[in-house]
């Protein structure tokens, strides 16, 4: 194969795991299980309220930007989470991780349990890691991706798969998307 053939290999391929990916994140959408995030905006500033999910079902979340994800794996079971330390009022990273840890160990037994960090606060993804360390959680290959696109996420617990399509900010409806398998 010459070096032409190759790059039009490589262009076929990357087509075709796009459209793959795609459909995969479209799916998810579908029969996945949703972790929500709220923005509450009044005279005081903007507040938002998230959520941590506990499942053996494919879960997702979209639009995460300044947001953090926690995900956690332990045997067939994973968590994800959609959380903004600046905005939440009495949101608490360790006391997250605890009791995600307490309801996953009601579901599964005493085995290893793998953490990711995703997110768009390097401050909060500081924090989220300190925390993780602190649990003794194992770091899912380098345990983290920092990236200040809008993000959304989709969790396979089964395989451990972590799915992260990254947009620009929509211009006249048009979102150029892009994705990455972090494991």
């Amino acid at each position: 194969m010459n070096s032409k053939e190759f790059k039009r290999f490589l262009l076929i391929n990357h087509m075709q795991s796009q459209i793959v990916l795609d459909t995969y994140c479209k799916v998810a959408k579908n029969f996945g299980t949703r972790v929500n995030y709220t923005n509450n905006i009044d005279i005081f500033g903007v507040h938002g309220i998230g959520e941590t999910l506990v499942s053996n079902r494919t879960l997702w979340s979209e639009w995460y930007s300044s947001c953090c994800a926690t995900i956690l794996f332990k045997e067939d079971f994973g968590s994800l989470s959609h959380r903004n330390l600046k905005n939440e009022t009495g949101y608490d990273i360790k006391k997250d991780i605890e009791s995600t840890l307490n309801e996953m160990s009601k579901t599964t037994g005493i085995s290893k349990i793998f953490g990711f960090v995703v997110g768009g606060n390097p401050e909060h993804m500081k924090e989220v890691m300190g925390c993780l360390n602190e649990f003794k959680i194992a770091p899912l290959n380098d345990g983290s991706y920092f990236s200040p696109m809008r993000r959304s996420l989709v969790v396979v617990p089964r395989t451990r798969r972590i799915i992260v399509c990254e947009t620009e900010e929509p211009s006249n409806k048009a979102f150029k998307k892009s994705y990455k398998i972090l494991n």
